[in-house]
């Protein structure tokens, strides 16, 4: 897993320096509020593409019957993210019958 193991490094160096880092600012400063949240249920790399469609669709009154086709395509490097994990898929095909 890529991303426990650079939350791991990152953490473990903050730490090696300064283990005080854990509390400096404890009830001044709030991290989610520096956090990004998702506001699609789906996987990162396909967050900003998501966000551009729904601009879109708002923007223009894009319907379902408008819509012959949809083509969404991610660089190879955005792939190596979400290809091939474990986690189980979220496709409605699988989970709205």
């Amino acid at each position: 897993m890529i991303g426990t193991r650079v939350v791991t490094s990152v953490l473990n160096a903050a730490l090696a320096n300064d283990r005080r880092q854990l509390t400096r600012g404890l009830g001044q400063r709030y991290e989610v509020m520096r956090a990004s949240i998702k506001r699609w249920p789906v996987g990162g790399p396909i967050q900003g593409p998501l966000q551009v469609l729904s601009d879109l669709i708002l923007k223009y009154g894009i319907g379902a019957d408008d819509v012959v086709e949809l083509i969404a395509s991610m660089p190879d490097k955005e792939l190596e993210i979400v290809n091939n994990r474990e986690m189980p898929t979220s496709r409605c095909s699988t989970c709205c019958r």
